[in-house]
């Protein structure tokens, strides 16, 4: 399964074919992904030496490639063959047992301990106990844990544990995580530098008040919002330093003119124009 070939310029001038076999899905994208065979196949600086060099470096790169799914001893063979003027090497593939999630502790602490939004993140993990362990499944819980936090306000979160213990001998794993929020930040005032619109009419398009929750998603509107309006031909909506004593996150706006509205804005609100 997952055989592929790999060619230099052209078929007429092939220089390396390589097969893998044992594996398939995303456990072969992946050892595809690492291997310096399927890498540097088309390199003009191919020769018998650095062949034999890649070829050597597959048993090792396929393991590095299939840990992330949880296979933490697989078996792999590699032969290497010229025939023809052709490099042909075989990449066999034995992932062996997975290594099992046998526990998983997902700690939430501080104020934002109760929010609902970040129960939310919790359930929606991939990350299951008692099934193959799957890296990729538990950074994508701590990020969205942590991504969740900061988009809602919680500007200080941050990880105080942080730990993925396997034990490739027993094939099991444990994973224990402490996402500690700090408090909850709140938008404080917004500083607006353009000189297209009068300032009161800006703020119209703003998708939040001061004084509200920080919510990132609220900024992203904002700034689709001023975007959408076609007054600007660059708008960008950021964060500002934030006052850690008080919880208050000032938001900056800035942007460039869309001179093809200078002159009804012009019109409109008496401004001048060049």
């Amino acid at each position: 399964a997952g055989a592929v070939e790999l060619f230099g310029k052209g078929e007429d001038d092939a220089k390396l074919q390589v097969d893998f076999t044992g594996v398939e899905g995303p456990l072969l994208e992946n050892v595809k992904a690492l291997s310096s065979l399927h890498r540097l196949s088309t390199s003009d600086e191919l020769d018998t030496e650095m062949v034999g060099r890649l070829a050597q470096r597959a048993p090792g790169e396929a393991r590095t490639a299939l840990r992330p799914f949880g296979y933490y001893a697989p078996k792999v063979e590699t032969e290497l063959k010229e025939v023809d003027g052709t490099w042909k090497v075989h990449v066999t593939i034995d992932p062996g047992s997975p290594v099992m999630l046998v526990e998983q502790q997902f700690e939430i602490t501080g104020p934002g301990r109760d929010e609902k939004f970040l129960r939310e993140a919790l359930a929606r993990s991939q990350l299951k106990t008692g099934e193959r362990l799957s890296h990729l499944a538990y950074d994508q819980l701590k990020g969205d844990l942590l991504r969740t936090a900061l988009g809602n306000g919680y500007l200080d979160a941050g990880f105080t544990r942080s730990e993925l213990l396997v034990d490739p001998a027993a094939r099991t794993a444990r994973a224990h995580v402490t996402l500690e929020t700090g408090g909850r930040y709140r938008f404080g005032p917004t500083n607006i530098e353009q000189s297209s619109l009068r300032e009161e009419l800006v703020r119209r398009y703003l998708r939040y008040r001061e004084g509200d929750w920080y919510n990132a998603e609220a900024l992203l509107r904002t700034q689709f919002a001023l975007d959408d309006s076609q007054y600007f031909s660059l708008v960008e909506v950021l964060p500002e330093e934030r006052d850690r004593k008080n919880r208050i996150a000032p938001v900056r706006i800035t942007s460039e003119s869309n001179r093809r509205h200078l002159y009804t804005i012009a019109v409109g609100y008496g401004t001048d124009t060049d």
